[in-house]
């Protein structure tokens, strides 16, 4: 109509703000597993039929009316906040992004998958190549979720999604179920090389009881092993910290690798970051990994005993983080988790040490 003609251009919602509106995209949301899927509840949905009988561009499978029209998907919200699920990094509010809990390729119940985005979608559907299985379509499957929310999923599916469920109890898969993490926090996780000694503390505040922390290395910060566990204490809702030493003299590799596993008596997990720490000596400050995602690490060394001051700053100049941390002599890694309230973009880390200022420019990238 000319009423129509005459309004101004649109601008389309991008949720992830990499190639198309969320129209267009079948995963609008960038976290691995289709619109398709999310936009269902789990025991709602219904597998696309592949079929639009009065070719209205509603498949069968949700179309109610023989002709124009039909009532389509009812849009899930399973935590009730402002987004629904296709469009929540993190739909059950527990902490973890969804692109973690629900891609757990190798079904060990920890988030070491490789799920980094490739920034390549082939087919230009909106599903990253790193999740997309075909690649000459636009399919929005999984073979593990399937009508009612069995597991009988589609037999030639558009995506390699999990949705995995880790425990038969869970009420629901892990990226909408709560219960999947323990409920406590990770405040800090620092360690310092010295003298071929790790020194690991970390301090935790705990809303519910927590059978041990399981101190894990690795060598190539994919793969890790269980080096210690360290029996929690009984305290409940108050701050705790811990400490391991590593003899790592007999290691050869020049680059180490360690977190923290959370474990109760039900088999619920929650991790630490992961930090890393050289064998090398290195005088330069560094954010690793860059760009951020979840939770990142600060690297600096330090010829003696000092106290550091650290800022994050935005490009709009506001801090929006600071601590106050010791070093020890020697190579240092603090951990820092990266707050929901960071958006997208660019960001200066600060780090004031002996009246010196060190920078180093990092960016988020969620």
């Amino acid at each position: 109509s000319t009423t129509v003609a005459a309004l101004g251009s649109l601008t389309l919602p991008n949720r992830d703000g990499t190639g198309r509106p969320n129209l267009y995209d079948i995963d609008s949301d960038d976290d691995g597993i289709p619109d398709n899927i999310e936009g269902q509840c789990t025991v709602c949905y219904v597998l696309p039929s592949g079929l639009d009988s009065d070719g209205d561009g509603i498949d069968d499978s949700y179309d109610n009316i023989s002709g124009f029209g039909g009532k389509g998907i009812s849009i899930y919200n399973h935590d009730g906040d402002a987004y629904p699920d296709y469009l929540d990094f993190d739909s059950d509010g527990d902490g973890l992004a969804d692109i973690y809990e629900g891609n757990d390729f190798n079904l060990n119940k920890k988030p070491d998958d490789n799920v980094t985005l490739t920034g390549i979608d082939t087919d230009g559907d909106g599903l990253d190549d790193r999740f997309d299985t075909d690649n000459t379509s636009a399919k929005g499957t999984s073979a593990y979720m399937g009508n009612g929310g069995s597991f009988n999923g589609a037999t030639s599916p558009g995506s390699n999604t999990m949705v995995q469920k880790s425990y038969p109890g869970n009420l629901d898969r892990d990226w909408r179920f709560v219960d999947y993490v323990l409920n406590f926090n990770f405040i800090s996780f620092k360690g310092v090389l010295i003298d071929n000694v790790v020194s690991l503390k970390w301090t935790v505040s705990r809303n519910e009881n927590v059978k041990q922390y399981s101190i894990e290395r690795s060598l190539d910060g994919v793969h890790f092993d269980n080096l210690q566990s360290v029996v929690a204490t009984k305290a409940k809702s108050e701050v705790e910290t811990y400490s391991y030493s590593d003899d790592v003299k007999s290691v050869t590799a020049s680059k180490l690798f360690y977190r923290i596993k959370g474990l109760d008596n039900n088999g619920k997990i929650k991790y630490s970051s992961t930090i890393s720490l050289s064998k090398e000596r290195d005088s330069r400050l560094q954010v690793v990994p860059n760009p951020v995602h979840s939770s990142m690490q600060v690297f600096i060394s330090s010829s003696e005993k000092t106290t550091v001051k650290i800022h994050i700053i935005d490009m709009k100049g506001r801090r929006v983080y600071e601590i106050r941390e010791t070093l020890s002599p020697g190579n240092n890694t603090i951990g820092i988790p990266v707050s929901n309230n960071w958006s997208n973009g660019s960001y200066i880390l600060e780090a004031i040490l002996d009246e010196k200022i060190l920078t180093a420019k990092f960016s988020v990238q969620r």
